[in-house]
């Protein structure tokens, strides 16, 4: 795990549980807020997900891709065992743990 991280993103909030259409739009706006305010790399705890649909899965890669463009280290961290069922089976293991862009 890279030490470089100086941010951690928790998703503890009920509205996060679901990762999906109706939460999207809320967490992308809450991501580029937070990388537009704080200086550093960021982390992104997944542990509290405890469900993640194609559109969620989609705004994880969203998320990844706007980190890149705008030069801040990215790392997913405490990912559920669903969600990583879910990312190998979409063929996005690259995207979540190596390097992407």
């Amino acid at each position: 795990m890279n030490n470089s991280f100086t941010n951690t993103i928790s998703l503890h909030s009920e509205d996060y549980k679901l990762l999906d259409a109706s939460s999207r739009l809320h967490l992308k706006k809450e991501f580029d807020a937070l990388t537009s305010a704080l200086t550093g790399d960021f982390r992104v705890d997944l542990q509290d997900i405890t469900q993640v649909n194609h559109s969620g899965l989609a705004l994880l890669v969203e998320i990844k891709k706007i980190s890149i463009r705008k030069g801040i280290g990215l790392e997913f961290i405490n990912i559920p065992a669903t969600l990583l069922s879910k990312i190998e089976k979409a063929g996005l293991k690259e995207v979540f743990f190596g390097a992407f862009s």
